[in-house]
């Protein structure tokens, strides 16, 4: 019996309209290895910050002897010293620093490179009520800003750091880049990084 030719007409489209579908629809593995990267949301982690090397500090002049103590201190050559620093306010607001001594010399400290003011941190240190106390101040010997007016800090005035001030003795500048715990007990020596100088 032969074939209907209704049927056997049928067939053939059939298969071009199944080949036809099959070839214009859109390839699932393709469409994804064609389209973009989709954003990232992982946070990237932070490159860790590599801390400063902490100073090592040996003893280097006495402090009972004030000349010897000024000397050995003018030549420490830019090195960082860490001096225990008699600090008094101006009055019981605690708004100025009056006086800073570092043994019997009288000093003008200097806080240009601080992030924050000397006196905020001095302050927060000395117990409230309290006229002043000693604290280890780390820095170095001199000022960073020669001739700058510090008012209310001990900075540096405008007739230059070896200049006598208007009234009272000369100031020897200190630029202060670090404040460190406050000292209970009296210390004996002044302090230098690194291996110590001859003592005088």
């Amino acid at each position: 019996m032969g074939r209907s030719p209704g049927i056997a007409h049928l067939v053939p489209m059939l298969l071009a309209l199944a080949l036809g579908c099959a070839a214009g629809a859109p390839n699932p593995a393709a469409r994804a290895s064609d389209a973009p990267p989709a954003p990232s949301t992982e946070v990237p982690m932070a490159k860790p910050m590599t801390p400063h090397p902490r100073r090592h500090y040996v003893d280097g002049a006495s402090l009972a002897d004030t000349e010897a103590l000024l000397r050995w201190l003018q030549t420490s050559d830019g090195r960082a010293l860490r001096l225990p620093v008699a600090v008094t306010f101006d009055d019981d607001y605690r708004l100025a620093i009056q006086s800073a001594r570092v043994g019997g010399i009288p000093l003008k400290l200097d806080d240009t490179a601080m992030s924050v003011a000397l006196l905020e941190q001095v302050r927060a240190i000395c117990a409230d009520g309290e006229p002043g106390c000693t604290v280890w101040l780390e820095g170095t010997w001199g000022s960073v800003l020669q001739g700058a007016t510090m008012p209310g800090m001990g900075g540096p005035d405008l007739s230059g750091p070896g200049a006598p001030p208007a009234s009272g003795p000369i100031r020897h500048p200190f630029a202060v880049r670090k404040v460190g715990e406050r000292i209970e007990h009296a210390p004996v020596f002044a302090q230098i990084e690194g291996p110590s100088m001859d003592r005088p």
